[in-house]
């Protein structure tokens, strides 16, 4: 890239560069050529009256005194004076002044340039004049270029030579520009080539980078601070998910092991399955778990939308947990009314999870309350349960996976760890949220909070 831009630049600068040569090349010869013609002029003005006050012809002949002194230091300039219908030159003064008096003759004309082998380029004037006696003569001046082609030759060749030196002086700044200004970029592709599932804490400095990679370099840092958050999220739910499979599979392979240890009676191999059974019903729910958190994490996962009455789902939930309900001596009570647009089955799965949270966690002989309520903000479900309240500080985390308040008892009560996180899953996927609010003793509050259906 800063060879590329470097090419590119010093192309540029070279087009620029010869344009404003040429340019400047072009007013010096067009100023050299307005003094040339502004001194014939000039010193024509200076014969013509030199003439004027000579006798007659055969003066200026005999004594040219008078136009030698115009002439005078004027190494450059060629007089010839001729009759009007003569070429042979009457006075000359220079070595130009027989050519042109030659090549004019007697007629009026100028300035006209023309060259010579022996003299190179030249600019001729010529016009008449007259002496006191009334005799006309054609006066020829005439002024070498030489001295100005020499200037304009020596101008040309310098720019010769400087064009290309200014061409890789140009084009070297150019990269050593680009190379310095890509800098960050090479920062960027270090940082890229350093950047592992071990090593993610790298991060690069935005206060030495150019305002125009700022915002980049944030959002690449940013890009960073999800992976090394998504990797660390991801080590730490494989060591979870190794914890949570281990304890059932140490007690199948225990209670197995034991049963296979001695020969044993009907009855107590039929037990040990029994027991067996409900281990591999806790690891057939962890799985399914896991496998719709999967499927609904990934990218361009949706739900499926239809009108969802939510007292209604909460009712048939509520008659659904009944004989659960009943068993553990806890009512269940549903209030309010409220709607939203979603997937049927998927709130319904999220509120039967808070539901069976509540009736692990609410003491015997109380109650349940389930609430709906729709407002301008969205419709919410509320399901609240009296008994031990949960600590401030474990609230942040209630909904990550596996996580447990009280490790020991909810193992003990068959849960996976995994409802609370299916739960927020289940809300995100509906542009809602989950919360949960409890007292230091009781009661514990869960809220779904879902969208305006028209927002």
């Amino acid at each position: 890239m800063a060879l590329r831009l470097a090419a590119t630049t010093g192309a540029a600068g070279m087009l620029l560069a010869c344009a404003v040569a040429g340019f400047l090349y072009w007013t010096l010869e067009r100023e050299l050529d307005l003094r040339a013609r502004e001194e014939l002029a000039g010193k024509l003005q200076l014969v013509g009256h030199s003439i004027s006050e000579a006798r007659d012809i055969a003066y200026l002949i005999a004594d040219g005194h008078a136009l030698r002194d115009v002439m005078l230091a004027h190494d450059d300039l060629h007089l010839a004076l001729t009759r009007p219908d003569a070429r042979h030159p009457l006075v000359g003064i220079g070595t130009a002044a027989a050519a042109s008096a030659e090549r004019f003759g007697g007629r009026v004309s100028g300035p006209d340039e023309w060259s010579s082998p022996a003299h190179g380029r030249l600019l001729s004037l010529i016009a008449g004049a007259r002496t006191l006696a009334g005799e006309e003569v054609m006066v020829h001046l005439t002024v070498s270029r030489r001295a100005d082609d020499r200037l304009l030759r020596a101008v040309s060749q310098g720019i010769a030579v400087a064009l290309p030196a200014a061409l890789l002086l140009i084009a070297a700044t150019a990269w050593l520009g680009t190379r310095r200004g890509l800098r960050p970029l090479t920062d960027f592709r270090a940082l890229a080539d350093a950047v592992s599932a071990r090593r993610l804490g790298s991060r690069l400095v935005l206060a030495d980078l150019p305002e125009e990679l700022e915002q980049t370099a944030a959002a690449f840092n940013t890009m960073l601070d999800r992976l090394d958050e998504g990797v660390a999220r991801l080590s730490a739910f494989s060591a979870d998910l190794a914890h949570e499979l281990r304890n059932p599979l140490a007690n199948l392979m225990g209670k197995t092991q034991v049963a296979l240890s001695q020969a044993r009676a009907a009855p107590d191999y039929r037990a040990v399955l029994e027991s067996n059974a409900g281990e591999f019903e806790r690891l057939a729910q962890l799985v399914d778990d896991m496998l719709f958190l999967a499927r609904s994490e990934r990218p361009g996962e949706s739900a499926i939308r239809e009108h969802v009455d939510l007292a209604d789902e909460a009712m048939r939930l509520a008659e659904y947990f009944a004989p659960l309900a009943d068993e553990a001596r806890v009512g269940i009570d549903v209030a309010g009314s409220g709607a939203t647009i979603g997937d049927r089955n998927m709130i319904q799965r999220a509120m039967s999870n808070l539901i069976s949270n509540a009736l692990r966690f609410t003491p015997r002989d109380s109650r349940i309350g389930i609430t709906i309520t729709d407002g301008r903000n969205g419709a919410a479900v509320a399901v609240e349960n009296p008994g031990e309240g949960i600590a401030v500080e474990h609230l942040p985390r209630l909904f990550e996976r596996f996580y447990r308040v009280d490790p020991a008892r909810s193992r003990a009560e068959g849960g996976t760890g995994l409802g609370l996180s299916i739960v927020r899953t289940i809300m995100r996927l509906h542009d809602g949220v989950a919360e949960a609010t409890s007292a230091p003793q009781g009661p514990t509050r869960f809220t779904l909070r879902f969208p305006p259906v028209n927002g």
